[in-house]
């Protein structure tokens, strides 16, 4: 296994990937809040430390996503997203890393498909929000910035992550089931694909044990979509919660997203379906079986309840 460096590793993804590889590494480096602070700076060129001699791969997680109301402005996002993304690519091509992994989203495509048409790597991106736009914004700048240097980009783009920590609009569904146990629907067609963070690591190690040329950009999930009713029947068997499964109009939908932060319609209601076949094909990839992330997200939540 490679010298890996792990941006992100105090945060929900970040610190499920170094818990995935910190026993398969040869060596695994989290950089810092201190460390990011002056690669992200005008000066990150004279950035040297050790930290980035003899690596083989950079993984980077690090990013603004969930964000309280009106705490990040969108220049916020856009030093972290981008500026800190392009900084570390030039950095890795300066110490002739030979991978950067960058953790995109798949909502740099759209933010719902047709279950008849899952998304695919050629559908023409159209990001909806800050954050989608910031990721896009910086996978365009990546690979301009890649070809100056003998460095493999791989751009990664997963739907809804869950596991051990997971945050936003899954835990808000997870306290609703908890809580309230009643799942409204209107639509019986309804199917989203999800990746776990076991999924997501065991990807990363995938592509940290293959060889690319130039650049590579992946839709990727569980390869396994579900309908809200679906994931919602899982989370409640695990509450050991009764749940109660209502149809009803659009219109009462809308008032039963209240409870929610705006665009969870689109992130748990809508359909999002995704064709990871081409990362299939060109890896060998399958989905780990026995994966029991959605398990360790539910324990972790009851342990953090109080």
């Amino acid at each position: 296994m490679m010298n890996i460096i792990l941006t992100g590793s105090s945060g929900f993804v970040g610190s499920n990937v170094y818990n995935y590889f910190k026993d398969k590494a040869k060596k695994i480096i989290c950089l810092n809040r201190e460390d990011l602070t002056k690669i992200n700076s005008l000066a990150f060129n004279k950035y040297t430390s050790d930290k980035f001699n003899n690596m083989d791969a950079i993984i980077h997680c690090a990013g603004l996503a969930h964000k309280p109301f009106g705490k990040y402005k969108y220049l916020d996002i856009e030093k972290i997203n981008i500026n800190l993304s392009i900084n570390l690519l030039k950095l890795a091509g300066i110490h002739k890393i030979k991978k950067f992994i960058f953790i995109s989203t798949a909502k740099v495509i759209a933010d719902s498909s047709k279950i008849s048409h899952p998304l695919n790597e050629e559908f023409t991106c159209n990001p909806n929000d800050d954050y989608s736009k910031s990721k896009y914004e910086a996978e365009k700048k990546l690979i301009e910035i890649s070809n100056q240097y003998e460095i493999q980009l791989i751009i990664l783009r997963p739907p809804l992550i869950y596991g051990p920590g997971v945050k936003g609009n899954f835990l808000k569904l997870i306290k609703h089931i908890d809580s309230l146990s009643i799942i409204p629907y209107s639509n019986d067609l309804n199917s989203r694909s999800y990746i776990s963070t076991l999924n997501l690591s065991n990807i990363i190690e995938t592509i940290i044990n293959k060889n690319f040329k130039g650049v590579k950009i992946y839709l990727i999930s569980d390869d396994n979509d579900l309908s809200l009713i679906d994931i919602s029947k899982k989370i409640s068997l695990i509450l050991k919660r009764k749940i109660f499964i209502i149809k009803i109009p659009d219109i009462i939908i809308n008032l039963f997203l209240k409870r929610f932060n705006k665009g969870i319609y689109n992130k748990l209601f809508s359909s999002f379906a995704l064709d990871i076949n081409t990362f299939k094909k060109d890896t060998g990839w399958q989905a780990l079986k026995n994966d029991n992330s959605l398990e360790q997200a539910i324990k972790f939540y009851k342990k953090n309840a109080n």
